[in-house]
């Protein structure tokens, strides 16, 4: 592609430059020579020709180098598609293999991991019954993802977001959870002892047969949540919000350690 363009510019300036100075190089070249239909008219005519063709290869050039650009973009988002499913099917392997995992440091490569498939811009990926025991997991967004049984015992979570995710029978046993959103996730049979829950919003989740003994649930929401079968025992709820809860009983609440300034509905 290189040497035509070349080609292209030295022509187009020797014509240029040929027309503008065509007065005096006439007069010393050809001033009144004719030979046959070479005349001076007829290099005058094949200058404007020359022109013609400069211009009609100006625009199909343009025309052309906007098409293999586009061409060369193409193959390139195609070339890099493919390299991030690779990694992303490379990676989502490396999860599931760490599930059989039980080095030490299981729980931090596990992290790892999930931080390569969170930067290849994937939440949905499955985990269950992943070792995140004792990590600092911050800024992660989860969807539809199935983190069924995952260990995050004494884990730090920060600035997480879930949604649609099944975290059923999930182990969060003396863990810290902080600026935490939650949208219809299913912590079913999960157990959250001596967690700290601070201002924590259930509302939309699934929380049945959960444990929260000794967990610290001061302001967090259950609006509208069904407790069937949920442990309080110990647990702190000062300024819990119950207010429209299912299968909440008085005998429930009793076993907590404090319920000062909860809200909730009348209780059967």
């Amino acid at each position: 592609m290189r040497t035509p363009v070349i080609t292209f510019v030295v022509f187009s300036i020797c014509m240029i430059l040929i027309s503008g100075f065509w007065p005096n190089l006439s007069s010393v070249v050809l001033p009144n020579t004719t030979w046959g239909l070479y005349s001076k008219k007829f290099f005058e005519d094949l200058l404007v020709g020359a022109h013609g063709t400069i211009i009609d290869l100006f625009v199909v050039g343009i025309v052309l180098y906007w098409f293999e650009q586009r061409t060369q973009s193409r193959e390139q988002a195609a070339k890099k598609e493919s390299e991030r499913s690779s990694a992303i099917t490379r990676h989502k392997e490396a999860l599931g293999d760490l599930r059989y995992y039980n080095g030490s440091d299981a729980p931090y490569r596990t992290l790892s991991t999930m931080k390569r498939l969170m930067a290849l811009k994937v939440h949905d990926f499955s985990c269950p019954e992943a070792n995140l025991a004792e990590t600092n997991i911050e800024d992660f967004s989860f969807k539809n993802a199935n983190m069924h049984a995952v260990n995050f015992s004494h884990a730090k979570l920060s600035k997480i977001t879930m949604i649609d995710c099944a975290c059923d029978a999930g182990i969060f046993t003396n863990s810290k959870l902080q600026h935490i959103s939650l949208t219809n996730v299913s912590f079913n049979r999960a157990k959250f002892c001596g967690a700290d829950l601070p201002g924590i919003n259930f509302t939309s989740c699934s929380i049945q047969r959960a444990d929260f003994t000794n967990a610290n649930l001061k302001s967090a929401v259950f609006k509208g949540v069904d407790c069937k079968g949920v442990n309080f025992t110990n647990a702190n709820l000062r300024s819990a919000n119950f207010k429209g809860a299912q299968n909440l009983t008085q005998e429930m609440l009793q076993t907590a350690k404090s319920i000062e300034y909860i809200v909730i509905d009348a209780l059967p």
